[in-house]
């Protein structure tokens, strides 16, 4: 998608919790970008989000936790400094989806 500061992607990381080790070698800029993310309501209390939402992520990198939602926690900006780590969360999400 572009966006007033350039292109960017979004992943759906449904299973980014088997793949720890990727996001723990993230760069900061990228860990920055997940952190803005929304909360994801669902996670926190079912109730006060639409009951049609999968739900979002709830995960770690390194002793952090966070629960964010879907649609906004791998939403990053397309960059000379992302783009490999961006290939490489679309390898390890379409490897665990046996893509």
């Amino acid at each position: 998608m572009f966006r007033k500061k350039g292109l960017l992607v979004r992943i759906y990381g449904d299973n980014c919790n088997k793949y720890s080790d990727l996001l723990n070698k993230l760069p900061e800029n990228i860990i920055n970008q997940i952190e803005k993310a929304g909360v994801c309501k669902r996670l926190i209390n079912p109730e006060s989000c639409n009951q049609k939402c999968p739900m979002g992520y709830d995960f770690y990198i390194g002793k952090k936790h966070y629960q964010k939602c879907r649609n906004s926690c791998f939403y990053l900006e397309f960059d000379s400094e992302s783009i490999p780590f961006i290939v490489k969360i679309i390898e390890k999400e379409m490897k665990e989806r046996g893509e």
